[in-house]
Formats: structure tokens, C-alpha cells, sequence
């Protein structure tokens, strides 16, 4: 078990989710055996995490039903391509804002 320091200062422990573990609790709340408040209290986790967990497996779910491998390789290229222009504009708008240095 692991500790940290909450926003007061004391000590808070807390457990590592494992992505088995994080499937366990959002197949829980497919299947309607608990709400997100029931898992929450159960596993003394805040409510928006157990929530961000099931947004993230409703993100990623359809690649569970793609018939080739390639299908995934094409949407992680799709996405990896996605990121670098992104990158790359964000570091042409910092590069252009920029004020040049003064010659004295």
C-alpha cells in the first residue's frame, strides 16, 4: 500500500489500480451490479475517478471488436499522425510568439 499527502497534510493511503483491477470495477457497472456512488464508498475512491474509468473504456471498447490487428495499427498510426500535427502547430505558434531579443 502506498501513502501520500492530501491537500491538508495527512496522510492518505491508497492501493494501486491495476487495469484488470479498473476492468473489474466498470464491468460492475455495465452489468448494473453497483452504481458508481456504491463502488466509490466501497473502494474509497472519489466518484469522478471510478467515472473517468468507465469514459475511458467506452473510448477504447470498439477496438475489442475490430476482426484484424491492423484495423488497431491503422487507429493508433490515425491518432500517433493526429498528436504530431498538433505538436508541431503548438511549437510553430510558441516559436512565432516569441518577442525577438533587443539590440542594445
Amino acid at each position: 500500500m502506498l501513502t501520500s499527502l492530501n491537500n491538508t497534510g495527512t496522510e492518505r493511503n491508497f492501493e494501486y489500480w491495476t487495469p484488470r483491477r479498473k476492468v473489474k470495477v466498470v464491468l460492475d457497472l455495465l452489468k448494473g451490479n453497483a452504481t458508481v456512488f456504491d463502488l466509490a464508498r466501497k473502494y474509497k475512491l472519489p466518484p469522478s475517478e471510478i467515472k473517468a474509468w468507465l469514459f475511458q473504456a467506452e473510448m477504447h471498447m470498439e477496438n475489442g471488436f475490430r476482426n484484424r490487428t491492423r484495423d488497431a495499427a491503422q487507429l493508433h498510426e490515425a491518432q500517433l499522425t493526429e498528436a504530431h500535427a498538433a505538436l508541431g502547430k503548438a511549437l510553430l505558434r510558441a516559436r512565432f510568439q516569441r518577442t525577438p531579443p533587443t539590440r542594445r
